[in-house]
């Protein structure tokens, strides 16, 4: 080589350096191995925006920023410190050993952090051409974190405002404090989490402004919006809102709209008591009738209905010394249990609806009689417990699913259990079907029913099973965590390794234990499309195929000091019923 291409060659490699080592940077993304220092930036794909360290009014103060690449003067869309600036000459934008996106001076403090732990390192950031920051799973390619769930001062054309009810995120706009001060300000815009919500502007913590109500397509009582569309006005006051309504005067009094109006009402007020004081004597009457047609009745001989056994009342009673106190074995919501044995031996269980119940003519369930007892005199005893490993417990889990997928599936009547529980007898109530903790929200709050509610109550009584805790009960740490959200902690942060009740611990597999939780978490999901039908669980029980994530699950926190009262809101109904669907 000439000495002219040796100088030559110097040149361009020195000019490289220099150029590298100042605005510019050899990757478009962030990781451990490639930080964003004070001097460069990180552009998005199309240039539309710029990452980077930007100061206000030629302060020593320095904030990470988004803005627009082309525009000036700068116009920042997004700031990471807002509240605590970077006054030192050196700092970095890099990816910690858990996998959080963090900003570091030159002694290595923490200035800012998306404060969430991925427990992986590898991971990198990058900005997109929407302006939207994200953090990335080199291995899932699953989105992390990003920028657009924590808002600044900024909408984007892709970004929103709003709140996340399931997990109780509320994704907030909020202002600066001034021009040359990126820190929140006093202003901020949200959504309420009331259904339909409403645009609400807060002056520090007390309200300074709201909208109406969400209507489909606009929210109403805006000015300029409403008058386009609602003849009616609607006046906002700062105790409640007050509605005019503009009619016409052929709807007012004295025509014959008003006339037939008047007199459809009162045929409809007739109709309804008529119809009241027929469900009333309905009710009187049956009181009178000692039977359940579906499972015992008066007659001497039982009768021949496929799918379902019957009892005569004169059989059952000489079963029970005529349901004789001797032979009672408890006293649930539903009314007393009793014991008893047939005349060919079988040893029977006897549940008798109270005759006090407002639930209508006296009911007898038949089931076969238990020598071992229930689960919960083995799960939540100190003693016992410890004869049920985590071997049993596995076992017992794989049986109630097959029982559930008989009922579901195989049976020649389809079968909704819909109280399912690890514990058989609760105290006396009159409210609705079913266990609270144990019930599925939309059967709880509506009295929607389906193969999923099933789900959901088994999804619960396997937590229990795992950790040998009851849901009624149980309650953790200061914020009284309830068994749900405890599982869902544990899932996220170890993979339920430490869920597990810690006195069978060494006959478990881990693997099998998270596996479980896992699906446990699957069951209790909020909506019921969310969670798996009886065939699928069961296949995610005896196999090792991969399973989906979770959502965080809807759940309830309540601190001990309500325990007293929680105790008395445990059952809404002690009693087991079916539903019973014909094929």
């Amino acid at each position: 080589m000439t000495k002219m291409g040796m100088v030559l060659f110097a040149y361009l490699l020195l000019l490289n350096i220099f150029t590298t080592c100042g605005n510019g940077r050899n990757a478009d993304v962030i990781n451990t191995s490639s930080p964003l220092s004070i001097g460069q930036t990180l552009s998005s794909p199309g240039g539309v925006y710029e990452l980077g360290f930007f100061g206000l009014d030629n302060s020593r103060s320095q904030y990470v920023g988004i803005w627009f690449k082309n525009i000036t003067p700068q116009v920042v869309v997004w700031v990471a410190n807002r509240d605590k600036p970077v006054t030192k000459t050196a700092a970095n934008l890099t990816i910690s050993s858990n996998g959080s996106l963090i900003l570091l001076d030159a002694k290595q403090d923490v200035f800012w952090s998306t404060r969430e732990a991925f427990t992986s390192n590898k991971c990198h950031a990058e900005l997109l051409d929407t302006g939207n920051l994200v953090v990335i799973d080199d291995v899932s390619g699953k989105t992390l974190w990003q920028s657009f769930e924590n808002l600044g001062n900024t909408m984007l054309p892709q970004s929103s405002v709003s709140y996340d009810i399931p997990r109780g995120k509320n994704r907030v706009l909020s202002a600066w404090k001034s021009n040359t001060d990126p820190s929140p300000g006093k202003f901020s815009l949200e959504f309420t989490p009331q259904v339909p919500p409403q645009g609400l502007i807060r002056r520090g913590l007390a309200p300074y402004w709201r909208s109406g109500p969400w209507a489909k397509t606009r929210f109403s009582g805006i000015p300029g919006i409403d008058e386009s569309y609602l003849v009616d006005t609607v006046q906002f006051s700062s105790d409640g809102e007050s509605l005019s309504l503009r009619l016409a005067s052929s709807e007012l009094a004295g025509n014959n709209r008003t006339k037939i109006f008047v007199a459809t009402t009162v045929c409809l007020c007739i109709s309804v008591i008529l119809a009241f004081a027929a469900y009333k004597f309905w009710r009187h009457k049956a009181k009178q009738n000692e039977l359940n047609p579906m499972f015992s009745n008066n007659s001497q001989e039982p009768q021949d209905v496929s799918g379902i056994n019957f009892f005569g009342m004169h059989t059952i009673r000489t079963a029970t010394n005529n349901f004789s106190s001797s032979n009672k074995l408890g006293q649930g919501g539903f009314g007393p249990v009793y014991k008893g044995k047939l005349l060919d031996g079988r040893e029977i269980a006897v549940k008798r609806l109270s005759s006090s119940s407002s639930q209508g003519e006296e009911q007898l369930l038949i089931y076969e009689f238990l020598v071992n007892k229930s689960l919960d005199t083995f799960l939540f005893d100190p003693t016992l417990k410890l004869e049920i490993d985590w071997p049993k417990r596995f076992s017992i889990i794989q049986g109630i699913a097959r029982g559930l997928l008989y009922l579901h599936r195989d049976s020649r009547l389809r079968v909704i259990h819909r109280d399912l529980k690890g514990t058989q007898y609760q105290d006396n109530t009159r409210r609705v079907v079913g266990t609270l903790g144990y019930m599925a929200p939309e059967y709880a709050w509506t009295g929607v029913f389906s193969e999923k509610s099933d789900i959901y109550s088994f999804g619960v009584l396997l937590l229990e099973i795992i950790s040998g805790e009851k849901i009624s009960r149980f309650s953790c740490g200061e914020e009284g965590k309830t068994l749900i959200a405890y599982a869902w902690d544990s899932w996220c942060e170890t993979k339920a390794v430490d869920f597990l009740d810690q006195d069978i611990a060494d006959s478990s597999h881990p693997s099998e234990v998270g596996r479980c939780v896992q699906i446990g978490l699957l069951c209790v999901q909020h909506r019921p499309v969310d969670r798996p039908n009886t065939l699928e669980l069961l296949s995610m029980l005896t196999t090792t195929s991969d399973l989906p994530s979770p959502k965080q699950p809807t759940f309830a926190v309540h601190t001990r000091d309500d325990e007293s009262i929680s105790n008395d809101l445990i059952t809404v109904n002690g009693i087991t019923q079916s539903a019973i669907q014909g094929r």
